[in-house]
């Protein structure tokens, strides 16, 4: 009925009792799909069709709305595309909110009708993650299988460098206490080597996220240290940080090269 409509007759005068009464039958089923239409739109769509006479005149109404809006949704995904495959994560960034950046335009596709897959979001952070995090990303695909890996897991296992770095700190302060008690006080900062940027920024820089108030309360502890002096936090690139291989798994190319940092030999070559 909304799609062919019906002819109304030019001269009723003229039908037979039985056309009179498919007549009235029709007229009555198109008014019902007419008041159907009416029901199934919303407010800004019934503006449109209210002043259809007819089920067919209504539906046309509509299919040319729809024509109009679908291609408005194809020019916002090819959008939201390109935004997304731009998409990088800066260097004093945090790990939960590029995370959450990420999560968000994949999100608006998801409301424009095209759903991505977790596995693909989490592919996509790894891809674009600063240098910093190559041996992290390394291990992670080494280990884990991404196809399963939840967005949350994903954010914890990038926030590692974080909480090792409070580790590393904690153990300085130990340290530098029991050195001072052997009357060998530090005069000067314990240096902590890092070779994620992110990870300074953030001991510079408080600003709470929801997603990791556990970091953030890690951090409060490493800003005092840093404040009152007692270390130093340095950036080191990734090659040069020879304490990942106790670590992670390495790529045998920065496995050798820590090795060498470190003075280990092979036994054959000693």
């Amino acid at each position: 009925m909304v799609e062919n409509g019906h002819q109304e007759p030019k001269d009723i005068g003229e039908m037979t009792i039985a056309q009179i009464a498919t007549l009235k039958t029709t007229r009555a089923k198109d008014k019902t799909a007419l008041y159907v239409l009416y029901r199934a739109v919303d407010e800004s769509g019934f503006e449109k069709i209210a002043n259809a006479m007819s089920s067919k005149e209504a539906w046309d109404i509509q299919e040319k709305a729809y024509k109009g809006d679908n291609r408005v949704k194809q020019v916002r995904l090819q959008t939201l595309r390109g935004e997304l495959e731009r998409m990088r994560m800066k260097e004093d960034e945090r790990v939960a909110e590029y995370v959450a950046r990420v999560e968000t335009v994949a999100n608006q596709l998801g409301k424009n009708g095209e759903t991505l897959p977790a596995c693909r979001v989490v592919e996509k952070i790894l891809r674009s993650l600063t240098d910093d995090f190559e041996n992290i990303v390394c291990a992670i695909e080494e280990s884990k299988d991404l196809t399963a890996l939840s967005m949350e897991e994903l954010a914890r296992s990038l926030e590692a460098e974080y909480v090792a770095a409070s580790w590393s700190v904690c153990r300085a302060v130990w340290l530098r206490n029991l050195l001072s008690k052997l009357e060998l006080k530090q005069e000067k900062g314990t240096v902590i080597r890092v070779d994620n940027k992110s990870v300074i920024e953030l001991a510079k820089n408080p600003v709470n996220h929801e997603r990791s108030k556990h970091i953030d309360v890690r951090f409060h502890f490493i800003r005092e240290q840093v404040k009152e002096g007692n270390v130093k936090l340095e950036h080191v690139e990734s090659r040069a940080q020879a304490a990942e291989m106790f670590t992670k798994p390495l790529p045998s190319s920065l496995f050798e090269n820590n090795k060498m940092i470190l003075g280990m030999k092979d036994k054959k070559s000693i």
